[in-house]
């Protein structure tokens, strides 16, 4: 049990009503969170190419001293985040937009 202190009482996160940072996120943002954090664990490191969802995990090369057939299960999981997340901005930019979407998702 951890107490927090606020200006104006002392209590437990659930008595103050203190949520997680992850509790006010929509779907999207965990799951954008969620990619980045599954590709800095993958690469090892934190640059513009693993913190952009613009660029393909299919260009990145497999780190070195990583199995391959471990590379190879996280990549695939990876990639089905990917685009998960990407038709959740399909569906966005279309509802957005007002546009049925013609696709099937």
């Amino acid at each position: 049990l951890h107490l927090y202190i606020t200006p104006k009482a002392i209590g437990c996160r659930e008595c103050l009503n203190i949520h997680y940072k992850s509790q006010s996120q929509s779907e999207s943002e965990r799951l954008s969170r969620r990619i980045q954090r599954t590709r800095v664990k993958l690469w090892g490191e934190k640059t513009a190419s693993t913190a952009s969802l613009m660029d393909s995990t299919k260009d990145f090369n497999k780190p070195k001293g990583k199995h391959l057939k471990t590379f190879t299960k996280k990549l695939e999981n990876l990639d089905k985040l990917e685009q998960q997340y990407i038709k959740g901005q399909i569906k966005f930019i279309s509802k957005y937009l007002g546009l049925e979407p013609p696709y099937s998702l």
